[in-house]
């Protein structure tokens, strides 16, 4: 049986992260993308975060930018004193990005790879679900 293909929209913090690292260590999933987004840490953060742990677990998964703020309610602000001011619970040393993002939002990208895998990709979301409002009103 095939891997599962999924894509992860997530504000990857320090749970975010154990779950990033588990679904491309599983033998079951094909993680074919990875959107970032606010939530723990703004977004530039979470893209920065997520590159970083593809790159540590010697994958080269593609990540695209998400949003860094609701559409409606007020901008939120990440509690640094929850997981530290990287998200990550301040790592001391962190490796410039190993290479860089796609080229498209985050919303562009899941509605491209949707398109592009017409049924056979699942979306899990471990953050706020602004990237995924978007890529339907795109649609």
């Amino acid at each position: 049986m095939p891997a599962q293909k999924i894509i992860i929209d997530a504000d990857p913090g320090i749970g975010g992260a154990l779950a990033l690292v588990f679904a491309m260590a599983h033998p079951g999933l094909d993680v074919v993308g990875i959107c970032s987004s606010y939530g723990h840490v703004l977004a530039p953060t979470a893209l920065r975060n997520t590159v970083y742990l593809c790159s540590l677990a010697g994958r080269r998964v593609p990540v695209a930018e998400g949003v860094n703020s609701p559409l409606k309610k007020a901008p939120m602000r990440p509690d640094p004193d929850l997981e530290g001011e990287d998200g990550l619970g301040n790592i001391p040393e962190r490796q410039r990005m190993a290479y860089p993002p796609e080229n498209q939002s985050a919303a562009r990208f899941m509605a491209d790879r949707a398109d592009a895998h017409p049924g056979e990709i699942t979306l899990i979301t471990l953050g706020p679900l602004t990237n995924l409002c978007l890529a339907h009103r795109q649609e």
